[in-house]
């Protein structure tokens, strides 16, 4: 009777595959949790920066031809 080794190297090569898959899905998970933090954070920000625009039925002095420049540097530095 031919009994089988414990661990051929067909078993073990899949082994090794499947600990190699499993640490490929590792990766993928982290950098899904690492965009999807970044995401949140960036729909925060972007959510209080209109929040802080400023509308457009204000008295805002719009005669100086930089309010549209420093509207936006103002945006960005919130962020």
């Amino acid at each position: 009777m031919n009994i089988p080794e414990p661990w051929s190297s067909w078993e073990i090569d899949i082994l090794c595959k499947l600990r190699e898959r499993d640490s490929k899905i590792e990766n993928i998970l982290e950098l899904s949790n690492s965009y999807s933090a970044l995401a949140s954070k960036v729909s925060t920000y972007a959510e209080l920066a209109s929040r802080n625009a400023p509308n457009s039925n204000s008295n805002i002095d719009r005669s100086n031809g930089n309010y549209e420049d420093s509207t936006i540097i103002g945006s960005i530095s919130f962020l």
